[in-house]
């Protein structure tokens, strides 16, 4: 007889079974020990109580008597005779295998962002907003990764309280049996975690489905895990009773570090971190097609955190992380959101980057090109490139093109004394609009803010970049 208050997790694959003939357990099972089913990209968490009814041989592949027509099933014991596992076979040599099981896909990225689209009706927002923190700081706390809740897209972990058919190709099955699934990183479906709106979702009780727990080993799917051969490990494939004090067993944090590593385990990056205070010069700046500002700074790149005050807290890393295909360093960017793409300048040439399906930025074929080629300039490089007004301006010394996104206007290059707002400048490094509508100006370790007011504008400056922007302390 099937516990009635056992909780399954399923991980998807490829391989579709047969609703009629039982299919042998290891034909189903890939070389780590989960069973595989029709689509890679999603790992469901399932309930028991409706299982469909197995037959088990002790010391042998258990055969499954009925399917239903979805395809991934793990095992089912009366009473738990035997320890509950995903099951490779019963033996002594199971305990000398390596337990957790990685998926080979993982974030390139430390920085993660998250947020709450549908909320049950369960819980109050703030409940479940402090209930997904929670859960995303177990990960956080033995990892190099950090975790900032956005309250609108894009974000790279998406979490949604769904009911039936909501969208993919797992549609929820009303109360029990699947509970919520998630997709892994380098996926089509990237970050989403789905649960299921018509499960009862509790806090500190033994009685419903509790979200702390779900959400931890979902989120374990997120970052790259999968399911455990430890049955005291959070990423087993189905869920111990209730438990006020839960926490990461050894196992899960053995397989999460070996994706991402141990916190401060990166001692170059950390030797980065201590020194970017120190008269750091940006080269380049833009608020990316993706809604992230972004600060470069010889072949590094900073990304600011939300609040837009402070460096998120793996940066910097080297360009390509966050630029895949680029340059090793950038003299200009700029984003220009009328075509919805961000640009990369280096020596005479430029790349190109717009914004995937799951909100990520891509390169884009045919780039780098020239900037003769692409914008009609015939320059060796250049120092900035920003908006003003709904013109693009390019400089170059004390010097400044402008262009109206189809061609160059005659009359240019300028002097910055015949610009308002260049000419408070003698040196000029980087230059973005940012999100608050005004222009900053980057010039060695100091910038200068310009607001615009009632045709006119004042300049404000020189102010400290390593203060204000990196959050670093004077």
């Amino acid at each position: 007889m099937i516990n009635m208050n056992t909780i399954w997790l399923v991980s998807f694959s490829i391989i579709i079974v047969s609703r009629v003939n039982p299919v042998p357990l290891n034909l189903l099972r890939d070389g780590a020990g989960h069973v595989l089913s029709e689509d890679d990209d999603a790992i469901d968490l399932w309930e028991g109580q409706t299982y469909p009814k197995v037959r088990r041989d002790r010391n042998k592949a258990t055969e499954f008597k009925y399917m239903p027509k979805i395809v991934t099933i793990y095992t089912g014991f009366d009473k738990l005779a035997a320890p509950p596992r995903c099951t490779h076979e019963y033996s002594k040599e199971t305990h000398r295998r390596k337990r957790y099981v990685l998926q080979g896909k993982r974030w390139k990225k430390h920085d993660l962002t998250y947020i709450v689209r549908d909320y049950t009706n369960d819980l109050t927002k703030k409940d479940v907003d402090k209930t997904i923190m929670r859960a995303l700081q177990f990960w956080a706390d033995v990892t190099p990764l950090r975790f900032h809740q956005v309250y609108k897209l894009p974000a790279d972990l998406e979490i949604r309280f769904l009911s039936g058919k909501h969208g993919d190709e797992h549609p929820f099955d009303g109360e029990g049996v699947i509970l919520a699934h998630a997709f892994p990183p380098e996926s089509s479906k990237q970050g989403k975690v789905h649960f299921d709106e018509d499960e009862t979702w509790t806090l500190d009780t033994h009685k419903g489905r509790n979200l702390l727990y779900v959400a931890v080993h979902e989120f374990g799917h997120s970052l790259g895990l999968s399911h455990s051969e430890v049955e005291d490990a959070i990423m087993f494939p189905f869920t111990p009773k209730y438990k006020d004090n839960l926490k990461l067993h050894e196992d899960d944090i053995a397989g999460i570090q070996k994706v991402y590593g141990a916190p401060g385990s990166e001692a170059g990056l950390l030797s980065q971190r201590k020194n970017y205070c120190s008269g750091k010069r940006i080269d380049a700046a833009t608020v990316a097609v993706d809604g992230r500002t972004y600060l470069f700074s010889g072949k590094t790149v900073f990304i600011l955190k939300s609040d837009g005050y402070s460096v998120a807290e793996e940066f910097p890393q080297p360009i390509w992380t966050a630029f895949p295909g680029g340059p090793h360093s950038v003299d200009a960017a700029l984003t220009y959101f009328n075509r919805k793409v961000t640009y990369l300048f280096k020596g005479n040439e430029y790349w190109r980057y717009s914004v995937d399906p799951n909100g990520n930025l891509k390169a884009d074929a045919g780039y780098p090109i020239t900037i003769k080629r692409g914008w009609g300039m015939d320059i060796s490089d250049v120092d900035a490139v920003f908006i003003w007004g709904n013109k693009l301006y390019f400089t170059k010394d004390e010097y400044y093109y402008v262009h109206d996104g189809y061609s160059p206007l005659p009359g240019y290059p300028q002097h910055f004394s015949s610009h308002k707002a260049l000419r408070h400048l003698t040196q000029l490094d980087a230059a973005v609009k940012w999100t608050n509508r005004r222009h900053y100006f980057f010039s060695g370790a100091i910038y200068y803010r310009w607001k615009h007011s009632s045709g006119h504008g004042y300049m404000t400056g020189p102010l400290d970049t390593a203060k204000n922007w990196l959050g670093c302390e004077t």
